[in-house]
Order: C-alpha cells, then sequence, then structure tokens
C-alpha cells in the first residue's frame, strides 16, 4: 500500500474517532479558577492556522502566547470574550511568522495589555510584523525582548525563558531562511508548584539539540506543546527523550507528519491534536492535570 493511501487512511480513521458534543464544548469554558488553566485553542483556516494559546493563572493574570494568522484574530478574541476576560497581564509573540503574530494586532487593540514580550528577533521587515509593532505603539507599548535566563512570576506561577540564549545575528534579508525565524522562537517552561509545561515555538532540530546539550534531563516537563505543528523538522528523538513528558499538544490545520505523531506516542503520550480534539483546556491543581477537550476522541 502506498504511503498516500496509508496516510488517507490514517486521518480517514482519526476523523471517525470523533464524537462532538456540546457538553464537551461548553466544559472547555468552564474553568476552576484554583487551578492554573492552559488553553490550545483550535483555530480556524483551510491552509495554514497558526496557534494561540492562552493561560489564566490562580492569581488572575491572563497570558496569551501567540494568537494565529490575521484571519484567526477574531477566534481568538471570540475565546477570550467568552471566558469573560478583560484584561490581559501579557501577550507573547514566541516569533515573528504570520502564522503566530499575524492575530495579535486584533487582539492587542481590544484587550490593551499590559506587557508584550517577543522573541529578540524582531527586526523582520514583514507585514505582519510591521502590524504588530503597529498595534503595540497606538497601545502606548513596545516588544519587550526575552532571552534565556529570563523569569517571570505571576502568583506561584514561574515563566522561564529557556531559549533563545543571546541577541541574533544582524538582519540580512538576503540570507534570511525560514528555518532562522523558526529557531529564534521564545521556549519558556511554565511552572506551577509539581508540574511544568514547555511552550517551544516553531524551533527546530537545530535548537532543540542545543537544549538537550544544555539542560539535559532538566528538560523534563510534564506537558509540551510540540514545536513546529508536529513538522518533521522538528522533535529530534534526543528531545523528545529528554522532554518525558506525559501529555502533548500539537497546533495545527493538518497532521503534519505521523513519524514525529508517534515518536510521541511511543514514549506513551500520543499528542492531542487541536484540528481533531478541538480547543483543548488543562486543569492543573500544582500535582495533578485535568485534560478536557472540545470533541471527545478515542486514543
Amino acid at each position: 500500500m502506498g504511503f498516500t493511501k496509508r496516510l488517507l487512511i490514517c486521518i480517514l480513521a482519526c476523523f471517525m474517532l470523533i464524537r462532538t458534543g456540546s457538553a464537551a464544548y461548553e466544559s472547555i469554558y468552564a474553568y476552576d479558577e484554583a487551578r492554573l488553566n492552559v488553553w490550545f485553542i483550535a483555530l480556524p483556516g483551510e491552509t495554514h492556522t497558526g496557534e494561540s494559546i492562552l493561560i489564566r493563572t490562580p492569581s488572575g493574570d491572563w497570558l496569551l502566547f501567540d494568537g494565529g494568522t490575521a484571519e484567526a484574530g477574531d477566534t481568538v478574541v471570540s475565546v477570550l470574550q467568552q471566558l469573560g476576560v478583560e484584561r490581559l497581564s501579557a501577550v507573547f509573540a514566541t516569533h515573528m511568522h504570520v502564522d503566530h503574530v499575524g492575530g495579535l494586532p486584533a487582539v492587542i487593540r481590544r484587550y490593551a495589555p499590559q506587557h508584550i514580550y517577543a522573541s529578540p528577533f524582531t527586526d523582520y521587515h514583514t507585514t505582519p510584523t510591521a502590524n504588530l509593532k503597529s498595534a503595540a505603539a497606538d497601545s502606548g507599548l513596545k516588544l519587550e525582548k526575552l532571552l534565556a535566563g529570563d523569569k517571570l512570576e505571576y502568583g506561584d506561577v514561574t515563566l522561564d525563558v529557556l531559549w533563545p540564549d543571546s541577541e541574533p545575528v544582524p538582519y540580512d534579508k538576503k540570507r534570511i531562511t525560514e528555518g532562522f525565524v523558526n529557531d529564534s522562537s521564545l521556549v519558556i517552561r511554565v511552572g506551577y508548584h509539581d508540574i511544568s509545561i514547555l511552550l517551544c515555538g516553531d524551533i527546530t532540530q537545530f535548537a532543540d539539540r542545543k537544549l538537550v546539550q544544555r539542560y539535559g534531563e532538566a528538560l523534563q516537563a510534564d506537558v509540551i506543546k510540540v514545536p513546529h505543528h508536529g513538522s518533521p523538522d522538528a522533535s529530534s528523538g534526543a528531545f523528545v527523550k529528554a522532554v518525558r513528558a506525559k501529555h502533548s499538544v500539537i497546533c495545527c490545520y493538518a497532521v503534519n507528519d505521523w513519524g514525529i505523531y508517534n515518536r510521541y506516542k511511543k514514549q506513551g503520550n500520543p499528542p492531542m491534536i487541536t484540528s481533531l480534539d478541538g480547543t483543548i483546556l488543562l486543569g492543573v491543581d500544582g500535582k495533578s492535570i485535568i485534560v478536557t477537550t472540545e470533541n471527545e476522541r478515542a486514543f
């Protein structure tokens, strides 16, 4: 059986396992304020949606990581409205690609965050980057760059920046590559008592191997947001093994590579996928994690 036929059968099988119910949909918006709550938002789009991750801390801070494409910005705003968000404590632009920052201007103009944090590589001469900077300026804000070693605290929730470790080389659009921008992504470990969540942006194997070399077993996390939408240029075997996550999430509009999916599955951790599972909510009490998905899928 050819690869294409096998892939189509796998995709069909996954969709046949989905059972959508209104109770599940409503439950992703019914969260426990005493917990750390993390939403991996399912975004619309026929080609590429990007990703957006929302966090509410027990201290009441709302943190948004990325906003998907420009077309997805309205969806992110709608989710924030349904959750009753009135103000964002911080917005994080993990890197300057359109599928991560395209939707942020709509969010920034609607919610006027207190801070906008970004990857150190912001000198990227594209319309989405210009729109982000314009929205920030209109709100009286600037992009605050983060580097490895930086730490933010929101009550008992800590955000430790693991990557990138230095300012990027001077921008030269004749030499810039997609991989360079992806590997400028912020990698942030979110910690709440005994539980940690690793947010990896779109880093490739170039960066993840450097992270393994630097941190080794200290990379271990209970949850990982799979790098680069589950693409085959990311999630090296050494990285997946070092993280040893119990839960993983792929933010994508379609499965990019079943080999990467199976790499996590072999670690006893079959990824949840926003295009199949819908929006995913993690409720963390500091010792355990409750997982709720918008669509109910058998694993």
